[in-house]
């Protein structure tokens, strides 16, 4: 990132600062490199978060049910630099559950 990239300006137009795009190892002038989570529900109590992941890049992963209040789900998830994933416990049926996961400064 240049001297002159505001950190919480979108350069790319993608959703995500560039400040974010720095610690999850992205590209801030291209929209089609960024972090996007997947979810697939795997069984009736499951669902498998998944999102591209960089080498030994640490994330945590929240979870909520009104986007106002975050809550940690377990440790840290390392990445492979290709994917990272979690499995979670599933929604009760009829309740929104929200995810976001967070990469750490290296």
């Amino acid at each position: 990132m240049g001297a002159c990239d505001d950190p919480h300006g979108d350069k790319d137009a993608d959703g995500q600062s560039n400040l974010s795009e720095y610690f999850a190892c992205t590209d801030p002038r291209s929209p089609a490199s960024c972090v996007r989570l997947a979810a697939t529900r795997t069984t009736n109590t499951d669902v498998r978060l998944r999102w591209p992941a960089n080498p030994a890049q640490r994330y945590r992963v929240f979870t909520s049910t009104d986007l106002c209040n975050w809550y940690l789900l377990g440790t840290p998830v390392v990445g492979d630099g290709a994917e990272a994933s979690v499995t979670v416990l599933a929604t009760v049926a009829g309740e929104k559950r929200f995810y976001r996961i967070q990469a750490l400064p290296k």
